[in-house]
C-alpha cells in the first residue's frame, strides 16, 4: 500500500533534486466552513472570462445589426439617389466648414500673427540670437478671412557684429481647421 518515499502524517517528495517537505502540523486544519466556501465559490478567473464573453457577444450582435440595417437602407436607394445624397452631404460639409472658418476668422489674432511672422524673420537673420523687435515700430493689419499684413523693423547684428535696423514686411494666414499659421510672403530689408 504505502510505497517507498511515502508515509502517513508527513509529506515527502521523492524526486532526487529536492529535500523532503516538512510535515503539516496537526493543529493547522482546514475547517469545514472553509472547505464548503471553496467548493461553493466560483473561480474568479472563470467568472471574469464568462462576463467578458457575454459583453463581446452583445457588441458583436449590435455591430451585425447596425451593418444589416445600413445595407437594407442602402439597398432601397437607386444609384442616382446615392449620388445625390453624397453630393448634398458634401455640400453641407463645405458649408459647415466655411461657417466655422468665418466664425474663427472673426476674432482678431493680430498679436499671434506678428509673433508667427517674427519667428520666420528670426530664422533668416545673420545673427538670430541678437534679434529684437521694437513693438512701437510695428503694425499688424487684419485683411479679413484670417489673413494679416505686417510691417515692422528688426534690430540685429550683421556679419561684422554691428547692430543694424532692418525693415521687413510679410503676410501670414491662420488656418483655423488645424490651428496652424502659414507665412504667405516675407520681405526683409525693403
Amino acid at each position: 500500500m504505502a510505497g517507498p518515499g511515502t508515509s502517513f502524517g508527513k509529506r515527502v517528495r521523492t524526486d532526487a533534486l529536492s529535500s523532503p517537505l516538512p510535515a503539516i502540523p496537526s493543529e493547522v486544519r482546514i475547517s469545514d466552513e472553509a472547505r464548503h466556501h471553496k467548493r461553493s465559490a466560483p473561480d474568479d478567473k472563470k467568472t471574469n472570462w464568462t462576463v467578458l464573453r457575454k459583453i463581446c457577444g452583445v457588441f458583436y450582435i449590435l455591430a451585425v445589426t447596425v451593418i444589416v440595417v445600413a445595407l437594407f437602407e442602402r439597398a432601397d436607394k437607386t444609384p442616382s439617389q446615392l449620388v445625390e445624397t453624397a453630393r448634398s452631404n458634401a455640400a453641407k460639409a463645405v458649408t459647415q466648414a466655411a461657417e466655422a472658418r468665418k466664425v474663427a476668422c472673426a476674432k482678431d489674432y493680430s498679436a499671434m500673427a506678428f509673433a508667427m511672422a517674427q519667428g520666420e524673420v528670426t530664422k533668416r537673420l545673420a545673427s538670430p540670437s541678437s534679434a529684437s523687435y521694437p513693438v512701437l515700430e510695428s503694425k499688424t493689419q487684419p485683411l479679413g478671412d484670417c489673413l494679416y499684413r505686417i510691417k515692422a523693423v528688426v534690430d540685429s547684428q550683421n556679419g561684422f557684429g554691428a547692430m543694424i535696423r532692418t525693415p521687413w514686411s510679410g503676410m501670414v494666414e491662420y488656418q483655423p481647421v488645424d490651428g496652424t499659421w502659414q507665412v504667405k510672403s516675407l520681405s526683409i530689408g525693403s
